[in-house]
């Protein structure tokens, strides 16, 4: 692995474990001009159902 493809490995970490503590804390994501974000206990309830 070159530290080019390192450094990008480490920023996509960065930005999905910020993601899910942001998630994880009540947050709702932001309209990304497809339509509504899914209600946050519908997001998770799907999540959920994956993780049993």
């Amino acid at each position: 692995m070159t530290s080019k493809n390192k450094d990008a490995v480490v920023a996509a970490f960065k930005t999905l474990t910020a993601r899910a503590r942001f998630l994880c804390d009540g947050g709702t994501p932001p309209d990304l001009g497809i339509g509504e974000p899914p209600p946050t206990v519908r997001y998770w309830a799907r999540w959920s159902n994956r993780m049993d």
